[in-house]
């Protein structure tokens, strides 16, 4: 048996042309159940293909000071966990985070007025590619072969995790999330945020913020506005909400760091979020 770390052994360790990163300085066995994992998920989706879009907010990548290593870690496991175990889909977009207005403000400060909206689109768009290469890296051995970026093209993804980055078309990767459940027809999205809940004002400036545990998509709408304005922190993009509430899917808003809230969420028991209906 060669070394983990030799020439033949990284042979051993590629799957369709991909190289199988987590299992890569273990042993040869384990290759075993990378194999076993998309073997087992194509046979139990026939029976239970339950497929929900995560959107994940980047600023839950990183720390104080680099990348959340820990979070990364736990949601990467998580997730391999759930694809493995109850064969379910996920269909993940990922913003920018705080890269994004790093680039943005920068860009504003130095060309100003000669900036247009598409350009300071692009300026999140390319933070969300790498933030969604680096993940669907660490799923390389589950997970679609590219990252999807052009939305126009529906593609036959057969993988239990499917990465996307942000669409230069859009107005945010709510929006794209939003596209890609109707895209792919798959009625739950679920927000995995900053916060615990969705609430009537900011609970970042507000001391008594009140949270919500069922709105419609109406009353959302009604409390967040109907307008699209740049750079505006909301739980949920407005233009994002009014195709959702179009095309009838459910919003699941919930604490993205808080991954056993996330298990309960996906088990269907009760959780801890806000539900947009």
């Amino acid at each position: 048996m060669p070394k983990p770390w030799s020439t033949a052994a990284v042979g051993q360790w590629l799957d369709n042309g991909h190289l199988s990163l987590l299992y890569f300085d273990t042993s040869v066995n384990e290759k075993k159940e990378v194999v076993s994992l998309n073997t087992r998920w194509r046979r139990e989706s026939r029976m239970k293909d339950d497929a929900f879009v995560l959107k994940l907010s980047g600023s839950l990548l990183f720390a104080k000071k680099g990348l959340d290593v820990s979070f990364i870690q736990t949601l990467h496991e998580f997730l391999r966990r759930q694809a493995f175990e109850k064969g379910f889909r996920f269909f993940l977009v990922v913003s920018g985070g705080p890269l994004s207005p790093l680039y943005r403000d920068a860009a504003v400060s130095i060309a100003g007025q000669r900036l247009t909206r598409q350009h300071l689109r692009m300026l999140e768009v390319h933070p969300s590619r790498l933030n969604a290469h680096f993940l669907r890296i660490l799923f390389a051995d589950i997970a679609h072969p590219v990252v999807i970026e052009n939305y126009e093209k529906i593609q036959k993804p057969k993988k239990p995790i499917v990465v996307f980055a942000g669409s230069p078309s859009s107005f945010s990767t709510d929006h794209d999330a939003v596209s890609i459940a109707k895209d792919y027809n798959i009625q739950k999205v679920i927000k995995l945020g900053a916060a615990r809940y969705i609430y009537n004002k900011d609970p970042r400036k507000y001391k008594d913020p009140t949270p919500f545990k069922k709105l419609s998509w109406q009353q959302y709408r009604t409390m967040i506005g109907g307008r699209w304005i740049p750079d505006r922190v909301a739980p949920f993009d407005p233009m994002a909400a009014r195709a959702a509430g179009r095309a009838k899917l459910n919003l699941y808003y919930v604490l993205g760091k808080d991954i056993e809230n996330l298990r309960r969420l996906l088990k269907g028991e009760k959780f801890r979020g806000t539900t947009v209906a």
